[in-house]
């Protein structure tokens, strides 16, 4: 079995990816993400063992979701994909636009994701898809559109 990171280390990476990538997130990692203390408020936390990397979410004493993988960069989009949430949900509400706030935001997700990692885009445009199969805009536009090329 690979030798898995330890919770500092993978702090360590995710800074360093924040920094090189001039991902503009507006408060400390904690804010978005703990590392091996949860706060209980909702807020993910990365936990590691021999089992793997668990990304957990808890509240008031109660975890509600659990995601294990032993694949680093799988944890990586998960904590990518919580943190580019959140800047682009501040951004679609900063910037009103006609279209559904869902499209802004997804766009502005698109972005940040394809700037940090290529796969991380590949996967959230799949997501996304699944999404509007499920739950279609309701701002008169398409909804399969091309969001590679999408200028918004």
């Amino acid at each position: 079995m690979t030798k898995l990171l330890a919770p500092d280390e993978i702090e360590d990476k995710i800074c360093e990816i924040i920094l090189t990538k001039n991902i503009p997130v507006k408060h400390f990692l904690n804010h978005y993400v703990t590392f091996s203390y949860p706060r209980g408020d909702g807020t993910p936390n990365v936990e590691v063992d021999e089992k793997g990397y668990h990304y957990v979410l808890s509240e008031r004493g109660s975890e509600f979701e659990r995601r294990t993988t032993l694949d680093i960069h799988e944890l990586y989009y998960w904590v990518f994909q919580d943190i580019t949430f959140e800047i682009a949900s501040d951004f679609a509400v900063k910037n009103p636009s006609t279209w559904e706030q869902r499209r802004v935001r997804f766009k502005n997700q698109l972005e940040w994701l394809r700037c940090i990692d290529s796969d991380f885009t590949k996967r959230y445009l799949k997501e996304i898809t699944e999404i509007l199969e499920r739950a279609p805009f309701d701002d008169g536009l398409p909804n399969n559109m091309d969001w590679e090329s999408w200028e918004g």
